[in-house]
């Protein structure tokens, strides 16, 4: 007996997919005309509808522009198998983030994609990557996964690592969770019970807008950070060099103004800079602020670090509670290994 066909919900973000060229400037439009005779040239066996969300540049997103993307798909929950967000590359990496938090335990697969080179353009990457998404909508792999360019990553793993080439999306620290060839669609199984939650759905939009994101450099000025609890702030992500490591000695010490920031109650995480690797606590650089409760995040980008601070802030007010949470991993976002 024949199975019905799956359902697929295209959620339509904007983003250069939906793009178009007006005075030599790529632009945001309402690009559903062009989106639309992609879908209906597929002939594989699923239903696919489509929403559009938003026309936006994907620099001009933030978490409460985001929320509509969550809004639509808590909506349509429990009518499509699965979901296709097409949204823009730039930040492309914070709304999988975000979706990762926002919707914990989701039993679904929503995938996230879009294109360098919009739609309508030939030679444009958005065809096969909004394909294959649709194909990957299709399969029994809950959470939210980014595919692009022929690869399906953990959504909360990947980083943009190219402005201009269509390869322009990695997880450098977590292999990848599937992959496209000429022939067929390959889930790594290595990897199927870590993207099958046990858990009830945990739906909660929470987001704090007091949260900052500081990359270290040779002769950064600590007095920069003394001005967030001024401003209200109440988590902090500092991007470290290599292992983790931040400045302890002479001028530009963070070790004092860190000291006073946690003992404001102010959350602070630590991540690297580095593509690859994680932070771990080896050197004194490091030791040092450990033992004033700064919290070493492992191998999570930058990206997961800030959205999961925000979420965390966004759910609670209790500091300890938070740190807590911080330090583990809640959605996939970081590895654990025995310390």
């Amino acid at each position: 007996m024949n199975q019905p066909p799956k359902k697929i919900l295209i959620l339509d973000n904007g983003g250069t997919v939906s793009m178009k060229r007006i005075c030599g400037s790529l632009s945001p439009v309402d690009g559903k005309e062009d989106i639309l005779k992609l879908i209906y040239q597929i002939k594989s066996p699923v239903e696919i509808d489509y929403l559009k969300v938003n026309s936006i540049d994907s620099t001009n997103l933030s978490p409460p522009v985001m929320k509509l993307i969550y809004d639509a798909i808590v909506k349509n929950y429990s009518i499509y198998h699965g979901f296709v967000v097409l949204t823009g590359t730039d930040t492309l990496a914070h709304v999988a983030s975000f979706l990762s938090f926002w919707l914990l335990e989701i039993h679904s697969p929503v995938i996230i994609t879009g294109s360098q080179k919009p739609l309508n353009e030939l030679g444009s990457d958005a065809p096969g990557n909004i394909y294959y998404s649709i194909l990957f909508a299709r399969e029994n792999i809950p959470g939210v996964s980014v595919f692009f360019w022929q690869k399906l990553y953990i959504g909360n793993r990947v980083t943009k690592v190219d402005s201009r080439g269509f390869d322009a999306f990695d997880s450098p620290k977590h292999p990848p969770a599937g992959h496209v060839d000429a022939f067929n669609l390959r889930i790594h199984t290595g990897l199927e019970h870590y993207l099958r939650p046990q858990k009830k759905e945990n739906f909660t939009f929470a987001w704090s807008p007091h949260v900052a994101v500081v990359k270290l450099y040779p002769g950064f000025n600590p007095e920069l950070l003394k001005i967030l609890p001024q401003m209200g702030y109440r988590g902090l992500i500092i991007e470290a060099f290599g292992l983790g490591n931040l400045p302890n000695e002479g001028e530009y010490s963070l070790e004092e103004t860190v000291k006073e920031m946690v003992d404001k109650g102010i959350v602070i995480g630590v991540c690297s800079q580095c593509l690859k690797g994680a932070v771990q606590v080896e050197y004194e650089t490091a030791r040092r602020f450990e033992d004033l409760k700064v919290i070493f995040l492992r191998d999570i980008t930058p990206e997961a670090a800030y959205a999961k601070l925000s979420y965390l802030l966004g759910i609670s007010e209790n500091m300890e509670w938070i740190r807590i949470k911080l330090s583990e991993s809640i959605a996939g976002e970081m590895s654990i290994w025995d310390e």
